[in-house]
């Protein structure tokens, strides 16, 4: 007996084969465990991709400015201050927003809440919760 399976997802094509003179099972079970093999794998490299993103605070405001990172210095200096772009946030319920930062990779989402006209922040926790800032003015 011999069994090939192909798994097609996005991003993703994982391929296995198994045999035995024996038992289709046999077969049947060799080729899953290839698959397995594969998906773990896969899942460890796209675990590990988001892990080593350590950027410091001038990159990562270069990064939500579409600007060039400074030099980091080693003295005790004051931040500088780099305008971003300017912007109209759109207006969306709390629920939508939460939405559109979870499939997006940048870590806030400014938005104007549909409910009370008021800009909002919605964020991205540590332990993988969204927060939001609804200011007082």
């Amino acid at each position: 007996y011999t069994i090939e399976v192909t798994l097609l997802a996005k991003n993703l094509r994982a391929y296995g084969e198994g045999s035995s003179k024996e038992s289709v099972f046999t077969a049947t079970d060799q080729a899953c465990a290839r698959i397995e093999k594969q998906l773990k794998r896969f899942r460890e490299k796209q675990k590990d991709h988001h892990k080593h993103d350590h950027a410091g605070p001038e990159l990562r405001s270069a990064l939500l400015t579409d600007e060039e990172p400074e030099p980091v210095s080693s003295a005790a200096e004051e931040p500088r201050v780099i305008r971003a772009r300017s912007f109209a946030p759109k207006p969306m319920s709390i629920e939508e927003a939460s939405l559109q930062l979870g499939v997006s990779k940048k870590p806030f989402l400014v938005f104007r809440n549909a409910s009370n006209k008021k800009v909002n922040v919605i964020f991205k926790r540590e332990d993988g919760q969204h927060g939001l800032i609804d200011p007082d003015f």
